[in-house]
């Protein structure tokens, strides 16, 4: 049997408890980790049809464990679905060409362990 369990030990900061039960033995480990924090990217753009918007910027990066890697996504359905990977833009800033149609831009940072979404 398998327990896991999860412990505050600070502010923002948890230790993750696994305990594997087998045959009368019991190992277990622990290890902290810190989840990761999306931070805040820059805010919202009205643009014109044909219009280019300005360039996004992570105003504060990602925080967590481990490499922090980020994904732009877009989506021409709706600010809420509809995304897909913009190939490339991998960066804490991206910038995009004049857009023809309603257009949204999100940023997903992730560390491996975990993914957050940042509209």
């Amino acid at each position: 049997m398998l327990i896991i369990g999860v412990l505050p030990i600070a502010r923002n900061a948890f230790k993750k408890i696994a305990m594997l039960l087998l045959c009368n033995f019991i190992f277990s480990a622990a290890y902290s980790f810190l989840p990761l924090h999306p931070s805040s990217i820059g805010s919202d753009q009205t643009v014109c049809i044909g219009g280019t918007p300005n360039s996004f910027t992570s105003i504060i990066p990602a925080t967590g464990l481990g490499t922090i890697t980020y994904q732009w996504e877009i989506s021409t359905t709706s600010a809420s679905s509809g995304f897909t990977n913009i190939v490339g833009a991998t960066a804490l800033t991206y910038s995009h060409g004049a857009v023809s149609v309603v257009t949204y831009f999100r940023r997903v940072a992730s560390n491996g362990l975990e993914t957050t979404t940042q509209k």
